[in-house]
């Protein structure tokens, strides 16, 4: 699943409410909810309002969940046999063929599968004209925010409440949300809607001209279930509304025999937890009416953008193949250059301090009594074994000595020769010969010694 943050959006008149949940490790939280107030009188700009909710909600937007009222839906709760999901999409549009006044082409459609048994489901139908919801969310989208999913929110305030554990499993219940701007009702048969339904009354003014009307309607309504549905055992119900209405409570006790429960809460802040809480559970909800125009229009921008993206890099691939050969060249001769600026700045010092050191040089030689003719001499006489006799001891001050002589054997030579390996100063040495000479009948051998001098 996304990472992405979820905000739910419920837009009412004068008046936004948001809930924002983010994805931490392996389940979702609540990042925040907030109320953007809008009084009367104030410039109707989606742009400002738009950019208020961005700053209100922490973490971005992410992908918007926008809610949607039910006097904009048809709604029809059917059974069916069980059909494969594949299949559903086509037998849901043969229902709706049935039931709406508006052509299915130019009607957003979505369901839900409320039940399945063992022989046949309960789906829950929604459509709304497209031109009703590009009028509803138009301003939203001329403003640069499309929404990512479009829910209802009857089914989200239901939502919540049924997570609360508090609707009955058994016998027939009527809920019903007081707000307002109108009136909203679910029946449950056993645990499973049945009805999901606006009605045409505004719980506002007055309390007995609407309450009137809203008890016929309640009335007209179980009237027809318990014509297609038979009699029930137990008939509740609960109201959900924060204003005290007292000539409806005692009309509906009358009417509802097993007792009316009555809930108060944060209604809008309710309905926009429960639209992010339905975008979060994909496996169990299916309900989205966004218009497929919206998706093509949104599959183009980003089929756009990936195209403007992949030219650019293509142009900056062509122009890195194009320039670089030339780039390339005028790098090295730059580095080239710089080289030689630093070897120009450095190379008439570099060369007084190899004249200093070579002074230096010569001057410990000729100081140094070690490297002397006699020294070198003396050195050679302890080192050289019997039977060993010098011919030639060539000296050249702080460079090299050259030793000629004779032996009497092989071995004498090879070990003259490791015994001034073993000197201090006279190691570097290099053996020419032996060789046998006839006429003297004595082995001829050369010895070149580098003296320490001439290595520094």
């Amino acid at each position: 699943m996304a990472r992405e943050p979820i905000t739910a959006l419920v837009m009412g008149p004068g008046r936004w409410e948001w809930s924002s949940l983010t994805r931490v490790r392996d389940h979702w939280s609540v990042a925040g909810k907030g109320v953007l107030d809008f009084p009367p009188g104030t410039a109707d700009d989606p742009a400002e309002r738009i950019r208020r909710l961005r700053a209100a909600v922490p973490g971005g937007i992410g992908r918007l969940v926008l809610g949607v009222p039910s006097d904009q839906m048809l709604l029809r709760v059917i059974r069916i046999p069980v059909t494969a999901d594949d299949e559903l999409p086509g037998v849901v549009r043969l229902q709706v063929d049935k039931f709406s006044p508006f052509p299915a082409d130019t009607m957003s459609i979505a369901y839900e599968v409320l039940q399945r048994g063992a022989g046949e489901s309960v789906v829950l139908i929604a459509g709304a004209r497209d031109e009703d919801l590009n009028a509803f969310a138009g301003p939203l989208r001329t403003a640069g925010l499309t929404p990512d999913r479009l829910d209802l929110n009857l089914l989200a305030w239901w939502h919540v409440y049924r997570l609360s554990g508090k609707p009955q499993p058994a016998g027939r219940q009527v809920f019903l949300h007081l707000s307002d701007s109108q009136v909203e009702m679910v029946i449950q048969e056993d645990g499973v809607p049945v009805v999901f339904r606006r009605l045409d009354v505004v719980a506002s003014g007055e309390p007995d001209p609407w309450v009137d009307d809203l008890v016929q309607d309640i009335q007209h309504i179980l009237l027809s279930i318990e014509l297609e549905r038979g009699a029930t055992g137990r008939l509740s119900a609960v109201v959900w509304t924060d204003a005290e209405v007292p000539a409806l409570e005692s009309r509906l006790k009358d009417l509802f025999p097993h007792g009316v429960q009555w809930e108060k809460g944060d209604e809008q802040s309710t309905v926009s937890q429960g639209l992010a809480l339905r975008a979060v559970e994909p496996a169990a909800v299916s309900m989205d009416l966004t218009p497929p125009a919206w998706r093509t229009a949104g599959e183009q921008v980003l089929f756009r953008r990936r195209m403007i993206l992949a030219s650019v890099a293509v142009v900056v691939v062509w122009l890195g193949l194009l320039v670089g050969p030339y780039g390339g060249v005028w790098l090295q001769r730059a580095l080239l250059k710089q080289l030689e600026t630093r070897h120009a700045a450095v190379r008439d010092p570099a060369l007084e301090v190899r004249d200093n050191r070579r002074r230096v040089s010569v001057i410990r030689r000729y100081l140094d009594n070690r490297l002397s003719s006699l020294e070198c001499l003396r050195e050679v006489s302890e080192r050289m074994p019997a039977g060993v006799s010098l011919g030639q001891f060539i000296y050249r001050k702080g460079e090299s000595l050259r030793l000629s002589g004779d032996a009497q054997t092989v071995e004498q030579v090879y070990d003259f020769k490791r015994s001034l390996d073993a000197s201090e100063w006279l190691r570097e040495s290099s053996l020419t010969g032996p060789s046998y000479d006839a006429r003297k009948k004595l082995h001829t051998f050369e010895i070149d010694i580098l003296l320490p001098g001439e290595a520094e």
